[in-house]
């Protein structure tokens, strides 16, 4: 992959016609500030349809429901791992520890922003590295997470990552 050039905008999006039985494909490529996680979520919400062309032989799946992935665990579950090799590392050093800090970005945004922004902070946590059983661990993060979320002065951390 190459990097941007920053004369031009922070995406490219090439299209692959010619595809087997007439398809097409297209490949987006976008900058990570170009939006936080939550804004590309609306913006590919905007791009795609939800629903494919009509076919009355084609099974139509249901559109996600409430127990769909969320940013919040995904970045849990990232964490957890994360926390899983540090402790592995300083049990095999025989130099265990219980906890790390721990900054993870979260988002910020509120629902009278405008769609496909950028607007996140930094979460400063103790990440739980000597909580071996991995169920605990994550209730713990997420504990953490929500803790973190909560702070009413989470937004001034990072006034700069907004746009």
């Amino acid at each position: 992959m190459t990097p941007f050039d920053r004369a031009r905008p922070p995406w490219e999006v090439m299209l692959f016609e010619g595809l087997p039985d007439g398809k097409a494909a297209y490949l987006l490529k976008m900058h990570h500030a170009t939006a936080d996680g939550l804004g590309v979520v609306s913006l590919l919400g905007r791009l795609h349809s939800r629903q494919r062309e009509h076919d009355p032989n084609k099974q139509q799946r249901d559109a996600p429901g409430a127990d769909s992935p969320n940013p919040l665990g995904a970045i849990a579950r990232q964490a957890q791992e994360d926390l899983v090799r540090i402790r592995r590392y300083h049990e095999a050093l025989g130099q265990p520890v219980e906890v790390i800090p721990m900054a993870i970005p979260v988002s910020v945004r509120k629902p009278e922003d405008p769609e496909g922004t950028n607007r996140i902070a930094s979460a400063r946590i103790a990440g739980p590295v000597g909580i071996a059983d991995p169920t605990s661990r994550m209730q713990r993060i997420g504990e953490l997470l929500g803790e973190a979320r909560g702070e009413p002065a989470i937004e001034a951390s990072g006034p700069w990552l907004r746009w």
